[in-house]
């Protein structure tokens, strides 16, 4: 089943009536979806940028409403576009290691093996990946083609 749809017809998976929800807390203090698109306000992220993250959620704090890991690293990719905004484009890396490895790469299949946040970003609806077989990095917003685009040429 598709991930519901925000207010702004985006597909996303923590939809206008959940934002209330507790993702996680830290030290006793709760995070909610505003908290997290805030923080990243805060640390410079600005509606209409490109951003490229790599990240490691699990030391943020006490999950408390969000206990899977498809709910908790969906909640995470839906603040970081909300963060960038319609206008803005989320990168991350999907480094496979294929072709070091003797293995084919496919773009649509071959998964991501630098973290559960990456590999669910990877095959979430509009979502490109680059044809880099060892360093390839997925996207999604308005400039994913330009800043995927790739040479054939070695």
């Amino acid at each position: 089943m598709p991930p519901p749809a925000c207010s702004s017809g985006r597909d996303c998976c923590v939809p206008s009536a959940d934002r209330r929800v507790v993702a996680f807390a830290d030290r006793g203090r709760p995070y909610r979806f505003d908290d997290v698109v805030r923080a990243f306000h805060a640390a410079g992220v600005s509606e209409g940028e490109s951003i490229f993250v790599h990240a490691e959620l699990r030391n943020l704090g006490q999950l408390v409403d969000l206990t899977d890991k498809a709910s908790f690293t969906d909640f995470f990719i839906e603040a970081l576009h909300a963060s960038v905004g319609e206008q803005g484009t989320l990168l991350m890396p999907a480094f496979s290691y294929s072709y070091t490895k003797g293995e084919v790469y496919d773009p649509a299949s071959t998964p991501s093996t630098v973290g559960i946040l990456s590999e669910r970003f990877r095959t979430r609806p509009g979502v490109s990946r680059s044809m880099d077989p060892i360093f390839s990095v997925c996207a999604r917003g308005p400039r994913q083609a330009t800043l995927l685009a790739t040479s054939h040429d070695c």
